[in-house]
């Protein structure tokens, strides 16, 4: 698997996807994430923090991610929810990544817990992505989201706000040229959120 690291801007609100070498050691404050010798992956990856309080009883941290294709062929990645960062979780899985709109029987699956001060992510959202599903962009063509960092159901999130939260998500990226659909190439990103001393969440790298 190709594994890809992602810069964050110097503007504290937006990270924008950027491939970078392994070997290469770049500073915070860099905002042009490539160079000649970097292999630039043509489904890239940027994020903003719309809404940074991860324990606002208003509305959930709230992100939006946009993937846009740079590249000159159409391209297909899958699982399509994968790239969109659907349903992604930390890796201790106290929270949830998940699409701001996502209904059930046309009701909203979030609620505020007043005991844990958390929003969670209702019993039926762990059963929205049981299907496989494929997505596509043209060239120059984006696609975005709103997603909201929640709790899952039945989880138990510490007392205490974390001092960052960090996604992973993984993904398979197929190139489409005059020759017809080329085999795909593995592909990750990933992003952290860190807490600040304001209580306030920001990108990191």
């Amino acid at each position: 698997m190709k594994r890809r690291k992602f810069i964050a801007c110097s503007i504290p609100t937006i990270i924008v996807a950027g491939c970078i070498d392994e070997s290469s050691d770049p500073s915070e404050d860099e905002e042009d994430t490539s160079s000649d010798s970097e292999e630039l992956i043509e489904l890239q990856h940027s994020l903003e923090v719309l809404q940074s309080d991860l324990r606002s009883d208003e509305e959930p941290l709230a992100l939006e991610l946009t993937l846009e294709n740079v590249g000159e062929n159409p391209l297909e990645y899958e699982e399509r929810r994968s790239a969109l960062f659907w349903f992604e979780t930390t890796d201790d899985a106290d929270f949830i990544l998940s699409p701001r709109d996502t209904l059930y029987d046309d009701e909203s699956i979030f609620e505020y817990d007043t005991d844990s001060d958390h929003w969670v992510l209702d019993e039926y959202g762990s059963d929205m992505n049981a299907d496989y599903q494929v997505g596509s962009l043209e060239p120059g063509d984006t696609h975005t989201e709103t997603l909201w960092v929640v709790t899952p159901y039945n989880a138990n999130p510490p007392e205490e706000t974390p001092e960052e939260l960090r996604f992973t998500g993984k993904f398979t990226v197929s190139e489409t040229d005059e020759n017809g659909l080329e085999e795909g190439e593995d592909e990750s990103w990933e992003f952290t959120l860190v807490r600040k001393e304001d209580d306030q969440f920001h990108i990191t790298e």
